[in-house]
This record gives structure tokens, C-alpha cells and sequence, in this order.
């Protein structure tokens, strides 16, 4: 239904998590200008990293937005309420796992085989 949008929400609440954060924080505490320069450094580093991890997972067959895309089709039910918790779940387990397999050698093929697993644990309507 709204897999799309609830993807790219997944990814920009997790590629902002130190902004958002502090933001949060800020509602309660006084925040200081070098916690909010601080933040908005870690976001930008947050930036590049996931930058890195997109070209070390990705593949021809299947770049690394289409397999969250894929991971967040499998994951949805039509049911908009249930939806925006598995998805969003989903996708962020999915970013967060792609994160390490960036790391490790034979990142596109463990990524694959990731979206493969959502793909044959789907849930069905």
C-alpha cells in the first residue's frame, strides 16, 4: 500500500538518528550549540558510512534500495496499521544488518541473501 513511503521513512529516521535524538532530548533539557554541532557531525558521518555501505552491497541485479524495497514489500500485509510497524521494522533490522555485511567480505552476496530470506519469510494477506 504505502511501502514506499514507509521505506524511505525507515531510512531517513535511521540515516538522522543523531539529530532526531538530541531533538527529542532537546524537549526536555537545554541543548547546548556544540551538542547540536556534535549531532550534526555524526549525522553527516552517518551520511558517508551509509554511502559506503550502498556501493558495498549493492549489485547489478539488485542495488541496495531496491533489495529494502523488496524487504519492505515482503513485509507488508495490507493492513496499514500492521504495515507500519513490520515495515518499519524491517527495513531498519535490514539496514542495520546491511551496516555490518558492509564490513565483512562478500558483502553483496550476504546482502542478497538477506533480502532472499525476508523474500521466503514473507507475510502473506
Amino acid at each position: 500500500m504505502l511501502t514506499r513511503l514507509l521505506v524511505l521513512c525507515a531510512l531517513s529516521a535511521l540515516r538522522m538518528a543523531p539529530l532526531l535524538a538530541l531533538a527529542v532530548r532537546a524537549r526536555h533539557v537545554p541543548v547546548s550549540l556544540t551538542q547540536w554541532a556534535a549531532a550534526l557531525l555524526a549525522t553527516v558521518a552517518l551520511q558517508v558510512y551509509f554511502e559506503f555501505v550502498v556501493r558495498r552491497c549493492s549489485s547489478d541485479p539488485m542495488p541496495h534500495g531496491r533489495g529494502l524495497v523488496w524487504i519492505g514489500a515482503a513485509m507488508s500485509t495490507g493492513w496499514l496499521y500492521i504495515d507500519v510497524l513490520s515495515v518499519l521494522l524491517a527495513v531498519t533490522i535490514a539496514s542495520l544488518a546491511s551496516c555490518v555485511f558492509a564490513l565483512l567480505p562478500q558483502a553483496r552476496t550476504r546482502y542478497i541473501a538477506m533480502v532472499l530470506f525476508f523474500e521466503r519469510h514473507r507475510l502473506r494477506r
